[in-house]
């Protein structure tokens, strides 16, 4: 019985189809900055039916590789990101929360980036479909962040509380 090996592209969609989906899941739940965590497994979702378009089309240039990688690969960021808030213990996350949701936010422009990089002739010359990723692309790379305000609040008083520790112990 012979093996018929599937191609790249194909491979690659169902891998990063899987990803978004564990990462969807991950983000879903985060027990910090909750409505911003939320709003990346919406981005994520939203790529899904591109992935299944991707899948199913017969463009298996090594444009479209590439743009897949770049995708597994933002989304695997995404993935290292969400993880942090899992194990990472909440003093640190308060005292980090800016710096992970401006990492996260980088990531999620990142991948409108590389949607916006796949032609229209790879979706079977679909205008909706194209349409769908286009408008996808420009909501991904304008996404912000925002800190909540207690979360805020607590982080400056800790920052502002370390600052004041570190003079103590620099007169001492």
């Amino acid at each position: 019985m012979f093996s018929v090996e599937l191609p790249a592209v194909v491979q690659l969609s169902q891998t990063l189809l899987d990803r978004i989906s564990e990462v969807t899941n991950s983000a879903r739940n985060a027990s910090v900055e909750q409505e911003n965590f939320l709003q990346v497994s919406c981005y994520l979702e939203r790529m899904v039916p591109i992935c299944f378009e991707l899948r199913g089309a017969r463009d298996t240039s090594p444009m479209i590789r590439e743009i897949l990688e770049a995708l597994l690969r933002e989304v695997n960021s995404a993935d290292n990101i969400i993880n942090l808030c899992h194990t990472k213990s909440k003093l640190y996350l308060v005292t980090h929360v800016k710096t992970l949701l401006k990492q996260l936010e980088k990531v999620i422009h990142d991948l409108g980036r590389s949607l916006s990089l796949i032609p229209q002739s790879s979706v079977q010359g679909h205008e909706d479909t194209k349409a769908v990723i286009d408008s996808l692309s420009r909501d991904m790379q304008k996404a912000h962040f925002k800190v909540k305000e207690s979360d805020d609040l607590i982080h400056h008083i800790l920052t502002e509380d370390s600052i004041i520790l570190q003079k103590d112990l620099n007169m001492q």
